[in-house]
């Protein structure tokens, strides 16, 4: 899937969690909690992904007006095809009525030629010189410049492939895309289960100022009541980040990594096949099962370099005391050790580490 650049985790990693989590009986959790609110807690997150809103209101309108107008910061065609998250988190159902009220109402404006030419390709604004007779040679601008300066804008309109009008934001656009940017933000999180309504009730209470401190304010809140939630932790991590709280970044994603290197998901499956089968069958197929699965890629160890700076080995120490597991593979030492390594290798090896973390599921399985 397509990997974040800051965390090393995919977007199918996200999807996966959510995936298993709801097929189990409850959540990725500590042994010691009831499956029963395990399953509540995850039932609400699943509820939330799969909201439809069913009352369309001004909130919610303005949300699709934003939608509608983040495409247009170029000359861009109206759309043949509109997205189903219209009608799911807007409850939109006929987009492309009000993005003919947009244009009536001044919103966005027929391109001008300068911006239609600035959508072409080199290669294209090169083919429009060739034609006219002019040099082809210099930059994006310069060809851009030079047609405008020598070619009559009404010969121009023969050079566009599409005879579909092409439509850009006005000022009357652009301010309100700025006095809206955190609907655009948080569209960017919708995958990570939070309905815009929710959203909006929690930024209205908290008076909050950015899109991404009201998701932190809000998974903190899931969190506290779900520690154990892989899930929960990896979307953290990147709202910190995203934030500008590095600190912070790092500690839910180490989290994540103490989470995945002493397998807790492979443990929480091994509790629920022990209900259906024996000891070693069960043991057995988890442990084939996590043999490609890698605890360690090289991403997640360029990420905490990238984050060295605000590490300290309080951050691991506070980890395995808030977080005690049943089923220890790595200790505190050990942790800290790999991550110093990481530290100091110019090519830190990454096979030898999760060798050793499978080494440790195989003897804990007594394989």
């Amino acid at each position: 899937g397509t990997r974040d650049t800051e965390s090393g985790i995919t977007n199918e990693e996200i999807k996966r969690d959510a995936e298993v989590l709801s097929k189990q009986s409850s959540a990725i959790s500590h042994p010691r909690n009831s499956s029963s609110a395990l399953q509540h807690s995850f039932a609400d997150l699943s509820a939330n992904t799969n909201t439809h809103i069913t009352s369309f209101n001004a909130s919610h309108k303005e949300y699709a007006i934003a939608l509608l107008l983040k495409n247009y910061g170029n000359a861009s065609p109206l759309p043949d095809y509109y997205p189903q998250y219209y009608s799911r988190e807007c409850g939109l159902t006929n987009p492309a009525l009000l993005h003919q009220q947009l244009i009536s109402e001044g919103y966005l404006v027929r391109s001008s030629i300068l911006e239609e030419l600035r959508t072409l390709k080199i290669t294209e604004l090169k083919q429009i010189l060739q034609s006219c007779g002019l040099k082809v040679t210099g930059k994006k601008a310069e060809l851009v410049d030079r047609i405008l300066t020598n070619v009559d804008v009404e010969d121009l309109h023969s050079f566009f492939q599409s005879e579909t009008p092409c439509y850009s934001l006005s000022a009357k656009g652009t301010e309100f895309l700025k006095n809206h940017e955190d609907y655009i933000r948080f569209h960017r999180y919708t995958k990570f289960g939070i309905s815009f309504d929710e959203y909006e009730r929690t930024k209205t209470l908290l008076s909050s100022t950015t899109c991404e401190e009201t998701l932190i304010f809000m998974y903190t809140q899931k969190k506290n009541n779900d520690k154990y939630n892989r899930l929960y932790h990896v979307i953290l991590s990147q709202l910190y980040d995203a934030n500008g709280d590095p600190a912070n970044a790092l500690h839910e994603f180490l989290i994540v990594k103490y989470f995945d290197i002493n397998y807790i998901n492979a443990f929480q499956w091994l509790n629920n096949e022990l209900q259906y089968t024996n000891t070693h069958e069960a043991t057995q197929r988890i442990f084939e099962s996590q043999k490609n699965c890698n605890a360690l890629s090289p991403e997640n160890v360029a990420y905490i370099v990238r984050h060295s700076n605000v590490y300290s080995r309080i951050t691991v120490d506070n980890i395995y005391r808030e977080y005690p597991l049943d089923n220890l593979l790595v200790t505190e030492s050990q942790f800290c050790s790999m991550i110093s390594e990481m530290e100091k290798e110019s090519f830190f090896d990454v096979s030898k580490w999760n060798n050793y973390f499978l080494r440790q599921l195989k003897y804990n399985f007594k394989l």
